[in-house]
């Protein structure tokens, strides 16, 4: 009989929200949510305000600069933007334990923090800078900025203040390392402050190409005005980052009593710049703390403005929390407004998290305008309270009548028009029970990756690296898959070991190689490379300078070279050795089934789409429903092959999908996902055997060394008990619960009281499917089938030898190998006598008849 073997190394993180998070509805990524500037706040007053920022729906929180090391409470807020270094400094006001507990705490409730970095100038004053900066032209003094010159705009003094030679590479590596501090610390983004002063690779300016390569970081930039005589620059920079609109934004609240003059400024309307790069507001701490206009606009107006921005698809908006005081000498570093916390600005947020991937309609009648989102609701914002008549934008808003989110009126909605009254803060939430977020546009898979490939390095001849990049050994394609063959590495002189990477084209000079190659390297230089285990392979595009591209170590020798640039990864061998076992069997055509678990998605037919060796065309095939949540689905062809396959909803267009899944599916396994294209998760084996629904189900943990595990228990939105969840008892060597009836079929958090936890914070729980389950937290993995466990002494035995595991005496039974990551390496039911499985080196499971135990193969 099979059982289950669930994986709990998850593709990635699934949609529903955890612990502290459960009932926020905050959304996964920074620009598709609003953001807080608490302004001047240290890390510790945010880590208290945190519980209030999440009930106000704002998914990210900007924190000033942290490059002085004398910053305190009372400090003059504009000491923040004279940094001492492009490097983390702690201070009174935050120091690095400090930043490491506010980012912690909020990742619990799905806040993600963003820096405020001050890249353009450091102070002048001897003392107040790092002496680094007074060496090798690293600052430079070239007088005030004409602002109809573009060169003057980027090597021009900011003020008085030096400004620092961006396009020095030293520098550029100075702002990377910043960043990959500020990211190894929990921070999720970085707001550039007067980006528009830093040049771009088109001026020969790489800084932006080298910060912005940090891996999984969020960055924007302040654009102020425009960013020289040409705006169509605005795009370049958008391939790096969403920038801001100021001259569009300050409008409403400066000029038009909180309305926008239209849909979108220059930015989107001539420059076309897309939606989901735009960070916009209704006022910010320069206009503010400036003595600029906003120091003496009231807050309800501003809000009104934000409003109007923070209700957008595609566009974030900043809400700043004004200063306690106004003056530019006044206002000090401390807590300021916390008006964030009214009603009407979490009504709007939790409008824009709901409505995520719908259409939005921007309408201007005058004294009120709207915001509809198609198939979801609207948002209204009068100059006053009162009765107003909007348009409903494109027919959006469906027909109906609504309650005001804010002051509970009633609006009515017809095709054409939006009637109601409006409460006093003159914004209105209107949208039904029971809205969904709709879809990330754009079903298409990535394309896979094509044309040549060949590997620089320290090669035998003419290819390796000298005054020139060599000409590289070519190569074979087979779709995004590259080999090559009796590779032969010559150590440099003076060196021991051989450095390499990759590059889709071959130039006649470093500057011909980095101005027209896409490399593929190693995430850190130096990398080594562990021989038959695959290394991570990061790309570094084109225009990016020698050092850009990092490199891979292996001892000088003759290798197999496999580069997959789906998977992203490179494995090396010796010349003429096999780079390892195929995990399973070869799937027979027409009985290679696999599953998908429903129950989040909710969708009427799920369709599996996969391309490359067999393909499908969008939207993909029918799965066929095998019981409650669960739909198979059975390749008529071998679908080894496969580059990628993902699930949807069937539509054609408009419709709902999970992410991409850059790889094969494993014949057998059950996966899950969530829709607007949220991440696979493989499950592991699908047990096809009946639940039986009357049956007990516990689910176990152990390999742990806490005082007293909780498990937290939720469906959906509903759980057991508020985290941590329910104490687990110990019984029989084990810690044990069992799970309530209505709660056979749910997910799982493990944690010490709410302090360590599995999965992590932001991550979906483990999935329990009407079964008794045991968690092995030493091995992250789960121990299936125990309700079928004998407490009786086995009639098998289980060995591992010479890289291989050999199960005797199991004739009929049902046997399972697999490695602790899930990935399933025999699959036999019933078993023969003897079942031998060749494996790597490492931890597995096997389970036999449901009884699981570790077997470690040296």
């Amino acid at each position: 009989m099979k059982k289950n073997f669930i994986s709990a190394l998850m593709l990635a993180a699934l949609s529903v929200p955890l612990g502290y998070a459960a009932d926020y509805g905050l959304p996964e990524g920074i620009q598709e949510g609003n953001i807080l500037h608490c302004f001047n706040w240290t890390a510790k007053e945010i880590k208290a305000e945190l519980p209030n920022i999440a009930a106000a729906g704002f998914g990210s929180v900007q924190m000033s600069p942290l490059q002085r090391p004398d910053i305190k409470t009372g400090s003059s807020w504009h000491d923040l933007y004279r940094p001492y270094d492009l490097a983390f400094k702690a201070s009174a006001y935050c120091s690095e334990q400090d930043l490491k507990d506010l980012c912690a705490e909020a990742e619990t409730y799905g806040i993600k923090i963003i820096v405020d970095v001050v890249a353009n100038h450091v102070d002048k004053t001897a003392g107040y800078h790092d002496t680094w900066w007074d060496s090798n032209g690293r600052v430079r003094w070239n007088g005030g900025i004409n602002y109809g010159d573009r060169y003057s705009i980027t090597h021009g003094q900011l003020g008085d203040y030096g400004d620092v030679n961006s396009e020095d590479a030293e520098v550029a590596a100075r702002g990377k390392a910043y960043v990959e501090k500020l990211k190894s610390m929990g921070v999720k983004g970085i707001r550039w402050d007067a980006a528009k002063h830093i040049g771009l690779p088109s001026e020969g300016c790489n800084f932006w190409k080298e910060v912005t390569s940090v891996a999984g970081m969020y960055h924007y930039g302040e654009i102020l005005d425009a960013p020289g005589p040409n705006a169509s620059i605005i795009k370049e920079y958008t391939q790096y980052m969403s920038v801001t609109d100021n001259k569009y934004c300050n409008y409403a609240a400066r000029e038009n009593g909180g309305l926008p003059g239209g849909y979108g400024g220059d930015w989107a309307v001539n420059q076309s710049v897309a939606a989901n790069k735009l960070v916009y507001w209704g006022e910010s701490h320069d206009t503010y703390s400036n003595d600029e206009w906003s120091q003496n606009v009231d807050q309800s107006v501003i809000d009104r403005a934000w409003a109007a921005y923070a209700c957008r698809e595609g566009a974030t908006a900043l809400y700043l929390a004004r200063p306690n005081v106004k003056g530019f000498n006044n206002i000090k570093v401390g807590k300021g407004s916390t008006a964030f916390k009214n009603k009407h600005i979490a009504e709007v947020n939790k409008f824009r998290n709901l409505m995520t991937g719908k259409a939005d309609w921007f309408e201007n009648s005058g004294n009120v305008v709207s915001v509809t989102r198609k198939d979801g609701g609207a948002v209204i914002i009068a100059k006053g309270s009162g009765q107003v008549s909007a348009k409903n934008g494109g027919g959006y808003c469906p027909a109906g009548t609504y309650t005001d989110r804010i002051s509970g009126n009633k609006f009515t909605v017809t095709a054409t028009t939006i009637t109601g009254n409006v409460g006093s803060s003159g914004i209105a939430v209107i949208y039904g029970e029971g809205i969904e977020p709709g879809p990330t546009p754009g079903p298409t898979p990535t394309p896979t990756p094509a044309g040549d490939l060949w590997i620089l390095g320290n090669l035998e001849g003419t290819a390796g690296w000298g005054k020139t990049p060599g000409t590289g050994v070519a190569m074979t394609a087979d779709g995004s898959t590259f080999t090559a063959k009796g590779v032969k590495f010559v150590a440099a002189a003076s060196e021991t070991t051989c450095y390499f990477n990759l590059t889709d084209y071959v130039g006649d000079t470093w500057d011909d190689l980095n101005m027209n190659a896409n490399r593929y390297g190693a995430a850190t230089e130096g990398a080594s490379i562990i021989l038959g285990t695959p290394a991570t392979i990061v790309k570094y595009a084109n225009n990016v300078d020698a050092s850009g591209c990092l490199s891979w170590t292996i001892a000088p020798g003759t290798y197999d070279i496999t580069a997959d640039l789906t998977a992203m990864t490179i494995t090396v061998v010796n010349a003429g050795e096999d780079p390892g076992p195929t995990p399973g069997p070869t799937p027979t055509p027409g009985e290679f089934t696999i599953y998908y678990d429903n129950s989040t998605t909710n969708w009427a037919t799920p369709h599996i789409h996969y391309w490359s060796k067999p393909t499908t065309t969008w939207p993909g095939a029918a799965m066929t429903k095998v019981d409650g949540d669960i739909w198979q689905y059975t390749f008529a062809e071998d679908p080894s092959g496969l580059d990628g396959f993902l699930f949807c909803d069937g539509k054609a267009s408009g419709g709902d999908q999970t992410a991409n899944c850059s790889s094969a599916p494993v014949n057998g396994h059950l996966y899950t996902g969530s829709g607007n294209k949220g991440a696979i998760a493989d499950l592991g084996v699908y047990d096809t055997t009946p639940v039986d629904p009357n049956a007990d189900v516990f689910v176990y943990l152990v390999g742990v060394d806490w005082p007293q595990p909780y498990v937290y228990i939720y469906n959906g939105d509903k759980y057991l008990e508020k985290w941590p969840g329910v104490a687990m008892e110990m019984v029989d060597g084990r810690w044990t619960y069992q799970l309530p009836d209505e709660y056979k079929n749910c997910m799982v958090i493990f944690s010490d009281n709410g302090n360590s936890q599995y999965p992590a914070a932001n991550e979906s729980g483990l999935p329990v499917r009407g079964r008794s389950m045991e968690f092995d937290y030493e091995t992250r993995g789960w121990l299936t089938g125990l309700e079928n466990v004998s407490s009786t002494a086995a009639s098998y035995t289980v060995a591992a030898a010479n890289g291989v595991i050999t199960v005797a005496g199991a004739e009929g039974l049902s046997v399972i190998v697999a490695g602790i990551d899930g990935k399933v390496y025999r699959l036999a039911s019933p078993a023969a006598d003897v079942t031998d499985t060749a494996v790597a080196p490492g931890l597995y499971i096997v389970n036999v008849n449901g009884h699981s135990q570790k077997v470690l193969v040296k």
